[in-house]
């Protein structure tokens, strides 16, 4: 199975699901169509890759070093990497000018951590921002259940609203069909 993650200029970023146990691997592709290519072929699963505001890095999530972690790298070619989470986290999302990235840690809580995209990339220490109540994911395809505007101030989050009143359900057993004469 492959979910797009992202375009910038004439690459898309897509991820190849594997396997039954969810083992993934990030690609990228042509606009145009054509040649496909392996990005960031490093051990462990890739998930909830996002491309910066500025096309030149790449956020993602992985589990190479055995729990969860949010990781930088150039974009669209791969060199360094630089983890900006402490602690785990999944579901990176860039502020619009790069200077900041925010992730889900492991506890719900959302954060953000600012960063510096000039030469050599850093990261400052992570911030939590508020405990988080998103609902579960549906499917494997299901990436990001939140987003956050340009300026970094407001977040939309995917909730699941029990309803107040769920409308009654008759079912008749036995019924016959009248003609519609």
């Amino acid at each position: 199975m492959v979910a797009l993650l992202g375009r910038y200029d004439k690459q898309l970023l897509y991820m190849n699901i594997r396997d039954r146990k969810m083992a993934s691997d990030f690609g990228l592709a042509s606009a145009g169509g054509g040649r496909l290519s392996a990005f960031l072929p490093v051990q462990g699963h890739k998930s909830n890759g996002q491309i910066s505001p500025d096309g030149k890095w790449l956020a993602y999530a992985s589990d190479e070093s055995g729990d969860w972690e949010i990781y930088v790298t150039t974009f669209p070619r791969a060199a360094g990497k630089w983890q900006v989470s402490r602690g785990g986290g999944t579901e990176p999302r860039w502020r619009g000018d790069t200077k900041e990235i925010f992730y889900l840690a492991p506890d719900g809580m959302m954060t953000a951590v600012p960063v510096n995209t000039i030469d050599p990339f850093s990261s400052g220490s992570p911030v939590p921002l508020f405990q988080f109540h998103g609902r579960a994911p549906i499917s494997s395809t299901d990436m990001f259940s939140y987003d956050v505007t340009k300026d970094g101030k407001r977040f939309l989050v995917n909730r699941y609203v029990k309803p107040g009143n769920v409308g009654s359900l008759t079912i008749v057993l036995n019924a016959e069909a009248k003609s519609p004469n």
